[in-house]
This record gives structure tokens, C-alpha cells and sequence, in this order.
């Protein structure tokens, strides 16, 4: 075995999807769960996001990028968080959004809203992961980060 080889594993692949009329390059690779899929869940936050484009907008989960693509590209003036638990989604993620020319998006590793200061949202999008524990955990955060009003 060659030591050099790119294990399939490794690989990172591409491919398109059409999420809400739009097409969206999306970067992957084996082992991020549901990795070669669009999930149901991008595809209805995608349908029913109301945005409008100064929204400062916070998304949780963000699978391999195709729902923070659709949501940054519709932020023309506003700005666009993403986190993940799951490193591997947040690499392929930073991907996936570069694939597709958009760089104004912050994506945070770890959410700490003692060390982001006074930054508020005005929408959160959740594609609630596998497990009570996180699942609680994030909408905490999200009604934390929201702005009243």
C-alpha cells in the first residue's frame, strides 16, 4: 500500500443540488453523516426562510454547507454565523461556501456568548441534530442569541 495514496475516505467530492429553485455546488466526503445527500430539513428551512438581506443570521447544523450557501446569498447586507459540533461538517462546509464564491460568513467552532460581546440575531435556523442533549443545548443558544423585538 502506498503510503502517499488518498484513501477514499479522505477524498473530498462535488456535486450539485437545486435547494429552492437554486443551484448550489456542495463539497463533501465519507463520513459526515448523510454526506452525498440534501437533508429534508435544508430543504424546508430553505422553503420557508423569510429573510430579508440586512438579517443577521445564525444557523446551527450546517451538514456539508448547502443551506448556509442558500441563506448567504440572500444576505446581501447582512451577515451569516454557522456552527456545528461536528468538525468535519464545518471544514466541508468552509468549503462548499468558497466553492461557491461566498466569503462573508463567520463559522464558529464554539459558541460563547461571553466572548462575542452584545451580537445579537434577528433569525435562527436550526437543523436539529441526532440526540435531546444538543438538540437542548441549541435552542438555548438560539434564544439567547435572538434579538427581542
Amino acid at each position: 500500500m502506498e503510503l502517499n495514496a488518498v484513501q477514499p475516505y479522505e477524498q473530498v467530492r462535488q456535486f450539485s443540488f437545486r435547494l429552492n429553485g437554486e443551484v448550489i455546488k456542495v463539497i463533501s466526503k465519507p463520513g459526515l453523516p448523510e454526506w452525498d445527500q440534501l437533508l429534508p430539513a435544508a430543504e424546508l428551512l430553505a422553503a420557508n426562510s423569510r429573510l430579508i438581506s440586512t438579517d443577521q443570521v445564525l444557523l446551527f447544523g450546517c451538514h456539508h454547507g448547502a443551506l448556509a450557501v442558500y441563506l448567504a446569498r440572500g444576505l446581501t447586507e447582512g451577515k451569516l454565523s454557522i456552527t456545528d459540533n461536528n468538525f468535519t461538517a464545518l471544514e466541508v462546509t468552509r468549503k462548499t461556501l468558497e466553492a461557491n464564491n461566498i466569503s462573508s460568513v463567520d463559522i464558529l467552532s464554539v459558541i460563547d456568548f461571553s466572548q462575542t460581546g452584545n451580537q445579537k440575531f434577528t433569525a435562527a435556523f436550526i437543523q436539529l441534530p441526532k440526540g435531546r442533549i444538543l438538540a437542548r443545548r441549541w435552542l438555548l443558544q438560539a434564544y439567547q442569541a435572538l434579538d427581542i423585538g
